[in-house]
């Protein structure tokens, strides 16, 4: 993934954004698709020292036309994130109170889907006669529909995902960073596929889902009989 994003002149983050985008087109047949995108907001000097809460929310939009190829939506990705870098210190708050869009209790407006890759430089911290490892803690409650939170690590990306439990089930969210995972290798293989080319299905899943529409075919041709 690093080779082919260096390949193409962006970064990590990018290639995995552009990728996310792509399956959730896949999924959702949505062509105009919206992301948050969490940013560290510390582009000044003088607020590089200074400890505080500085995250601001930043809203890349990805549309996908027709049937593009991989990096056609990789390209657009790249001037989207590097137009919304240039703007990231406008509150997302104030965006929208501009945009001013229909809101409800149930869900965050604008956005429901958050992509995060934690990519800053970490130090193991070492303490005398103490072991210590990084653990994954959930407060159990959510803001968004889904967050995809990424990281690097020493054996390779790791990825866990918070999710509204009201509309998703884990079966189903396990399956979504499978078809993910599926993607991202073949992505690598073959960047210039188009995304209906795109494999994300398992061999078990394309079984299933071909008895589905073999039964659904059934189904009409006895109804048009009768």
């Amino acid at each position: 993934l690093k080779q082919l994003s260096s390949s193409e002149g962006v970064t990590l983050f990018m290639t995995l954004f552009a990728a996310f985008n792509a399956l959730i087109h896949r999924h959702s047949g949505q062509r105009d698709i919206l992301i948050g995108v969490p940013v560290a907001n510390r582009n000044r000097v003088e607020s590089e020292g200074l400890i505080g809460f500085f995250t601001n929310t930043i809203l890349l939009r990805t549309r996908i036309e027709s049937d593009p190829t991989f990096l056609d939506v990789l390209e657009e990705v790249r001037e989207t994130a590097l137009g919304a870098y240039a703007h990231q210190s406008l509150p997302f708050q104030k965006l929208i109170e501009g945009l001013q869009p229909n809101r409800g209790l149930r869900q965050t407006p604008l956005i429901q889907v958050v992509f995060i890759l934690q990519n800053s430089p970490s130090e193991a911290l070492a303490l005398p006669g103490l072991t210590l490892e990084t653990t994954v803690l959930h407060n159990g409650t959510v803001k968004f529909d889904i967050v995809l939170n990424m990281w690097e690590t020493d054996q390779g990306l790791q990825a866990w995902v918070s999710y509204n439990r009201e509309i998703y089930k884990a079966e189903t969210i396990a399956r979504l960073l499978t078809h993910y995972e599926r993607l991202l290798n073949n992505v690598v293989e073959r960047p210039r596929a188009r995304l209906s080319e795109i494999e994300v299905l398992s061999d078990e899943e394309k079984m299933l889902l071909d008895r589905r529409i073999d039964l659904e075919e059934l189904g009409e041709s006895f109804s048009i009989r009768g």
